[in-house]
């Protein structure tokens, strides 16, 4: 879903983006073709953006098969992080599900 928020803001502000919104796209596109692309047409700031994403040192080069396997294992953390986040919630949400089922047997 963010992929294509990201892929569709690029189309809507492709004419002279700022900055701010070129820092963005560089943080947040997930697309080696997309990546590489924006590199070759912005390198300053492409290159500044290494040190927060270093997979850009990739995108700069045009190595595609290092940046895919880069961006895979970005996607592979990000996921594993995301599961550890929702994991005590869902626990949480679990237990509360069971005290409510309980509560209403005790009613019956």
């Amino acid at each position: 879903m963010l992929k294509r928020l990201v892929e569709n803001d690029i189309i809507l502000n492709k004419n002279k983006p700022q900055a701010k919104r070129l820092k963005w796209w560089f943080r947040e596109v997930r697309s080696p073709e997309i990546l590489v692309e924006l590199a070759k047409k912005y390198p300053k700031i492409a290159r500044g953006c290494i040190l927060e994403r270093p997979l850009l040192s990739f995108a700069v080069t045009s190595d595609m098969e290092q940046l895919k396997t880069k961006l895979n294992r970005e996607e592979i953390n990000y996921r594993h992080r995301d599961v550890e986040y929702w994991a005590p919630l869902r626990k949480e949400l679990e237990i509360l599900r069971h005290q409510k089922l309980k509560k209403n047997n005790l009613k019956k």
